[in-house]
């Protein structure tokens, strides 16, 4: 500046406009404070303080905070990166170990082969046989009804069942409700596993198929019947009868009960009916009379009828005693058995809502009270 000569240094980016207009006018300014620093031009102009003060002068005031970050994710770093920041694998360490627990063992007369602290803990458990002592819950389960969407079941938390082999399920408590779908019909085999997928026991539950409602046809008359001191009102259909008993005769053996009841059917002209239904349940619950034998044969009852439908208490049953001289049970017995030798064709058993079952000839077949369930023997 001091002989009047400007040095300009140029890039690409200025360089290509001068070269433009080369053979033109090209006029550029002369700064006289040019070469100075920006702190030296603001001090010439007057402001005052040390250049450490100008430069906190150029800061403006503090913003407000940004909103926060989203923190990182391991999907947010691509797998060279997460290999990048990953340290070097450590040596492995040395084997863990209980001395003082080995050394009170020893001190005991107890040999060890060595004092990890694996060996001592087996040799503990061992001793102690807290194995032998543990009981695991078997595995019970509510036997469904007929309509029935689910079974429930109990067993030992953290155990397993697979039904009909297919994928095993862990009781995460005690109790665990399955859904019944369309791939289990009829007996449904489920096995129980241990915590090694050790199979514990095999168990077969019955699903019973929602009976549909027989056709009775139309109503044709209602009337009150009676055999000695036995009562009931009868309905007539098109396709059978139904007996509804009121009464009963108090003077009559308990095990003489079938008979009086062949006679009421055969007395009203129901003996050539194909379907009826006999209701006990109406009956008062007497403590020491029972209103049906639970050994008794009631096909034999019912010799005539295609489809007997049968509907009584537990506590309406009466089990006559083995033993000479011995008095019979009332309302204990938890099987209703029945048989015959008289039917020479197949007939249809239901008793209370159980499924229905089609006994053959010469046939025999037992109810359970605790499941609703009649199974052939």
């Amino acid at each position: 500046m001091a002989d009047n000569t400007l040095t300009l240094k140029l890039d690409a980016n200025t360089a290509m406009p001068l070269i433009e207009k080369i053979g033109k006018d090209i006029v550029l300014p002369i700064v006289n404070e040019a070469g100075k620093s920006a702190y030296a031009i603001a001090v010439a102009h007057g402001f005052q303080g040390t250049e450490q003060e100008w430069l906190n002068s150029l800061r403006g005031p503090k913003g407000d905070p940004g909103d926060k970050g989203n923190p990182f994710k391991f999907s947010d770093f691509t797998p060279e990166q997460l290999n990048a920041i990953k340290g070097k694998k450590g040596d492995p360490g040395e084997p863990g170990s209980a001395e003082k627990s080995a050394q009170f063992l020893k001190e005991n007369g107890i040999w060890l082969e060595n004092t990890s602290v694996d060996t001592v803990l087996m040799k503990v458990i061992e001793l102690s046989q807290c194995c032998n002592n543990f009981v695991p819950r078997s595995l019970e389960f509510v036997q469904p009804k007929a309509g029935d969407t689910y079974i429930d079941f109990t067993g030992e938390p953290h155990y397993k069942i697979a039904i009909n082999n297919g994928e095993k399920r862990e009781f995460q408590s005690d109790n665990m409700r399955v859904l019944i779908d369309s791939t289990m019909k009829g007996d449904v085999k489920v096995d129980y596993y241990g915590l090694t997928d050790n199979i514990i026991g095999t168990y077969t539950i019955n699903l019973v198929v929602k009976n549909e409602e027989y056709d009775w046809g139309s109503l044709v008359e209602t009337k009150e019947i009676s055999k000695g001191g036995t009562k009931a009102t009868l309905q007539k259909y098109e396709n059978g009868a139904k007996i509804s008993v009121t009464k009963f005769d108090n003077s009559v053996f308990e095990l003489e009960i079938n008979n009086e009841y062949s006679k009421m059917i055969n007395n009203n002209g129901l003996s050539n009916i194909k379907a009826i239904e006999l209701d006990l349940t109406k009956l008062p619950i007497n403590s020491n009379k029972g209103y049906w034998n639970s050994s008794g044969d009631i096909l034999r009852t019912f010799n005539n009828q295609d489809y007997v439908i049968l509907k009584v208490k537990k506590e309406q049953l009466v089990t006559p005693s083995i033993w000479p001289g011995s008095p019979s049970s009332y309302g204990t017995a938890e099987y209703l058995n029945s048989g015959t030798n008289v039917k020479t064709t197949d007939v249809k058993l239901q008793i209370n809502d159980s499924n229905v079952v089609t006994i053959g000839n010469m046939g025999r077949a037992r109810y359970s009270f605790a499941t609703n369930r009649i199974e052939k023997n």
